[in-house]
């Protein structure tokens, strides 16, 4: 899979799951010292998000980051 559909899967994935919460971009990104913006972007497949910051949004999510990764 190229990296860009990696990100797409991934964005899709990431709003689905924060949905499920359910909380608002503004509001996930706040409680997560995540800016709306770069949840946005993530969501939408235009950032890669870093290591450290997939385990800050696995914890915000309540679960692994294996758990959060499945599937890509």
């Amino acid at each position: 899979m190229q990296q860009s559909n990696i990100d797409q899967h991934f964005g899709r994935r990431l709003r689905e799951l924060r949905e499920k919460i359910p909380k608002s971009v503004n509001m996930f990104g706040y409680e997560n010292d995540l800016t709306p913006a770069t949840v946005s972007r993530i969501e939408n497949g235009i950032h890669s998000p870093r290591l450290r910051t997939l385990k800050k949004i696995a914890e915000a999510l309540g679960m692994s980051l294996s758990e959060l990764l499945r599937g890509l």
